[in-house]
């Protein structure tokens, strides 16, 4: 939930940022930048008072908030690359051929930087995927627990089971190498977009 809904979310502000004209888009793209320099530590108690009031905190919701506020700026950031390179014609002819904002984002934008697309899930899953901070102070009940949380509690004060934490591991790191696998094609394509010009 977190790859999709903060890649489609951060791909239609990166869109608008960098292909529309409006007033607010230079503030909008700044506190998008802050969010990439705010460490993830610093919101820590913040988030954990807000997420306990809003009653929230120790379940999924409660995980899927901050996962998708945090994942945003750097896929806005990534996208944003790709929205500058595309030429203003293609948005052009689709205006001229009767095609609306949301059709043309939809069907014509969003398949032309595939790319992009690929590289910002890879980020946004091996971020939430490894994310240990979160999901540590926020779930209480052992069902919501995720991964690496999980394979810390194997971890014990007087003894540690190697063997098993050796095996979560492992299971932990297949997720990531079958998505880099599937997607290496276009994070290959993503890191050659505009080498070539003509």
């Amino acid at each position: 939930m977190t790859v999709v809904v903060s890649t489609l979310l951060a791909s239609m502000v990166a869109y608008a940022i960098n292909r529309m004209y409006w007033k607010a888009k230079g503030i909008v793209a700044a506190i998008f930048s802050l969010g990439i320099m705010i460490p993830v530590q610093a919101t820590l108690l913040p988030l954990f008072q807000g997420l306990d009031r809003l009653g929230i905190r120790g379940g999924y919701l409660g995980l899927m908030l901050p996962y998708i506020t945090f994942a945003m700026p750097m896929t806005v950031m990534i996208l944003g690359g790709f929205f500058k390179a595309l030429p203003r014609e293609i948005e052009e002819a689709a205006c001229i051929d009767g095609c609306n904002i949301f059709n043309m984002f939809f069907k014509i934008i969003l398949p032309m930087i595939r790319p992009g697309i690929a590289t910002s899930c890879i980020f946004a899953f091996l971020n939430t995927w490894n994310e240990l901070l979160f999901a540590n102070t926020f779930v209480d009940d052992a069902k919501y627990k995720t991964l690496p949380v999980g394979i810390m509690s194997f971890v014990g004060e007087h003894s540690t089971n190697w063997g098993i934490i050796g095996a979560g591991m492992v299971i932990a790191t297949l997720p990531t190498v079958l998505i880099y696998l599937l997607l290496s094609k276009q994070v290959q394509e993503s890191f050659t977009v505009g080498a070539v010009k003509g």
